[in-house]
């Protein structure tokens, strides 16, 4: 199989079912604040946004869950890419409300030259897993 972005092999000295129950953990254990940033992110657009009239940011438009309907991958490896889609998608969200929140309401603003995501240039194109 492979990936999209090909793993490290820089695995610690544990047998890989307890690895694997180790990272499933630690991975999954970041859903409960991610729903919580997303109930804080709905209620800061409705209550701020609303109260200045600042044009709302579509979530649906960040927030998308497109990598479950792909052929060839099975339940599991679905489970993680919805995982994958909503916590990108969701944190793709909060900068956008945030870019929101400062075009509206911060007295100085300047040019950003960082670059968002520099990680994401190294994945494979997504049409040759379709």
């Amino acid at each position: 199989m492979e990936y999209l972005v090909p793993a490290k092999n820089h695995h610690p000295a544990i047998p890989g079912v307890l690895r694997l129950a180790l990272a499933a953990v630690a991975i999954y254990s970041m859903v409960f604040p991610l729903v919580v940033m997303d109930a804080f992110l709905f209620f800061y657009q409705k209550i701020f946004f609303g109260f200045l009239q600042i044009p709302q940011i579509d979530r649906d438009q960040y927030v998308k869950f497109d990598r479950w309907n792909m052929t060839g991958l099975d339940f599991f490896q679905r489970v993680h890419c919805a995982y994958c889609d909503y916590a990108n998608g969701l944190i793709d969200f909060a900068r956008a409300v945030t870019r929101q929140t400062e075009i509206h309401t911060c007295a100085i603003q300047y040019s950003d030259t960082r670059q968002s995501d520099p990680a994401r240039s190294e994945y494979l194109e997504r049409k040759r897993y379709e």
